[in-house]
């Protein structure tokens, strides 16, 4: 079967992080023509596989929720997908890269959930001017009281189905 260049970058997607919804998949790709034919054509070919409303490869793996926010909020953060993206290294859980006065600037986002800070204190130790812009998502912003983190970061919360962003430190 030959694939579209949205065909193939769904299937990219999926078999780098997993599993995802529909909706975060056409997300990432912008440029799709047809989205929802495409997905369907994968679907019959059986190159991905509809569990619930997640779109999987053959393992059958879904992406991780840290992950699936961590898209959310680089989408918030670009607009649209950057060119450039990948996994971070732990406790990040994407790495992705955006055009800011005329340089190429990196972002960490990690994700933390409440009572885990000390972890993330602790695995950042060591850390400090490794990374560009590290982004920290909160679940409630009282967290960031409790967070040891780099002096160029961010933090972002989820209000009302919006993050909202917090120049941190």
């Amino acid at each position: 079967m030959l694939l579209t260049k949205t065909q193939k970058k769904i299937l990219e997607i999926v078999r780098e992080y997993g599993g995802m919804k529909a909706q975060m998949l056409k997300r990432l790709c912008p440029e799709a023509y047809s989205f929802e034919v495409s997905l369907h054509q994968l679907e019959v070919n059986r190159k991905l596989i509809k569990t619930g409303e997640y779109y999987c490869d053959d393992t059958a793996l879904i992406c991780d929720r840290n992950t699936e926010t961590a898209f959310e909020v680089m989408l918030a953060v670009c607009g649209h997908p950057p060119e450039i993206y990948c996994r971070g290294q732990p406790p990040f859980s994407l790495t992705f890269f955006k055009e800011r006065e005329q340089k190429l600037c990196r972002y960490d986002i990690c994700v933390v959930t409440d009572g885990r800070e000390q972890v993330v204190n602790a695995m950042l130790g060591g850390m400090a001017g490794k990374y560009g812009t590290a982004i920290f998502v909160l679940e409630q912003k009282e967290q960031a009281e409790r967070m040891i983190v780099p002096p160029d970061c961010r933090f972002a919360v989820k209000e009302n189905a919006k993050y909202i962003f917090y120049g941190g430190c």
